[in-house]
């Protein structure tokens, strides 16, 4: 059984993750009303990644993040980690979202290899993404798979090739991909919101606070929204997300697993693309 730790990193490395759906009922995306008709939208996005451990904090932690405790012991602070590249493509009833990750050796450690790959599939409408087809491969020894059925009001997972177990549907849900692009050219939340996710795992929901922000992109400095997770529990992991006001645009994403592991994952943009219109 994966821990705790392992699941909620999953959520990350994006990382991605939190982006993010209002929790709204499940039912068949194409039953959402129809959006006003926009151009097809293809967006590639680049992110550094960088960790930060705690060295010194006792922990619950497995024995991966022992040695990534070990090894930034010797290197100290927060450091670089690795990159993610995001191809993203929005038409007007469908999306696909290609994430490919290469992380770097501490990185590799915690997550259990190099490269990172995640891929989601659904529909748009309704002014959100609604994942139906989700998968991510860490290398060749961890394949995950989610495919869920909004009429049958369930979620399929699949656990390298073979099918691990199936999850009932409330809500539209988002997955690592699609996270951070949620609010891409739509309307930003403007109090706090629920949120239904999966990693690969499970389905989780997440209460979201709202508030504004100004981020740092290179040299611009740029307005932002800023949703963070309503932690209930002291085990929660902590979930930020900032996107660009103008746009929707995620601009950094954070993971914190710094209360139980000491350990903190984090992407930011590398470069402002144009704003998206």
């Amino acid at each position: 059984m994966p821990s705790r730790f392992v699941r909620l990193a999953a959520l990350v490395a994006t990382l991605a993750a939190a982006g993010i759906a209002a929790a709204a009922p499940a039912q068949p995306p194409a039953q959402a009303p129809a959006p006003a008709r926009q151009a097809a939208l293809k967006v590639v996005a680049r992110y550094d990644l960088s960790i930060t451990v705690d060295a010194n904090r006792p922990s619950e932690a497995v024995s991966r993040v022992k040695a990534a405790k070990g090894a930034m012991a010797l290197l100290g602070g927060s450091i670089a980690a690795g990159t993610i590249e995001d191809v993203v493509s929005i038409g007007d009833e469908a999306y696909t979202i290609s994430s490919t990750g290469k992380a770097e050796r501490i990185l590799a450690t915690l997550l259990g290899g190099d490269t990172l790959l995640r891929r989601s599939e659904g529909a748009v409408g309704g002014g959100y993404m609604a994942s139906q087809r989700f998968s991510e491969s860490r290398g060749t020894k961890r394949r995950l798979g989610v495919n869920t059925d909004y009429p049958k009001r369930i979620a399929i997972f699949y656990k390298n090739g073979k099918e691990s177990k199936v999850e009932t549907v409330n809500y539209r849900i988002a997955d690592s991909a699609s996270m951070p692009y949620l609010f891409l050219r739509q309307p930003l939340p403007l109090t706090a919101m629920t949120i239904a996710a999966t990693d690969g795992l499970a389905i989780r929901e997440f209460i979201m606070k709202v508030s504004d922000e100004v981020v740092q992109v290179g040299k611009a400095q740029v307005a932002a929204v800023h949703l963070t997770r309503d932690q209930r529990k002291g085990d929660d992991a902590s979930l930020d997300l900032w996107v660009r006001k103008e746009d929707g645009m995620p601009l950094r994403f954070r993971v914190g697993l710094d209360d139980k592991y000491g350990v903190v994952l984090e992407q930011k943009l590398r470069e402002l693309p144009p704003v998206v219109k």
